[in-house]
């Protein structure tokens, strides 16, 4: 179902769905922007940069190559996509960040456990 067709209430599951199948570390580089761009926002009062905004200056860049041969219509879909992922960047990138904090996880108690091994003496023989 294209975006557009989608009621608003269910955007925010829907755009979820598809960052989802979004390869691994595009899913990361996206979930990090949209931290940064979520933080950006809830400063609002000083960066005066609110999700309209973010969307305005960042949707050309991610979609630069595309960009000129875009028509109004998929102009306005990029622009509310981005400002969607701002405004619901807690339920869209939710399992995005279930997913980076258990691969930290995994990653610290495997140092841990290579710093153990290597930190006990090996018997003499």
């Amino acid at each position: 179902m294209p975006f557009v067709d989608v009621p608003s209430a269910d955007q925010p599951e829907y755009i979820r769905q598809i960052v989802n199948q979004l390869p691994k570390y595009n899913r990361y580089i996206l979930q990090h922007l949209m931290q940064f761009c979520k933080q950006i926002y809830e400063n609002v009062a000083a960066t005066k940069m609110n999700p309209q905004n973010l969307a305005i200056v960042l949707g050309p860049i991610l979609v630069a190559d595309k960009v000129q041969s875009l028509d109004m219509s998929k102009h306005t879909l990029v622009f509310n996509l981005l400002s969607s992922m701002v405004l619901f960047y807690d339920i869209i990138f939710q399992d995005v960040i279930a997913e980076r904090e258990r691969n930290r996880q995994a990653a610290a108690a495997a140092a841990a456990a290579k710093t153990t091994t290597a930190a006990t003496p090996t018997a003499a023989v």
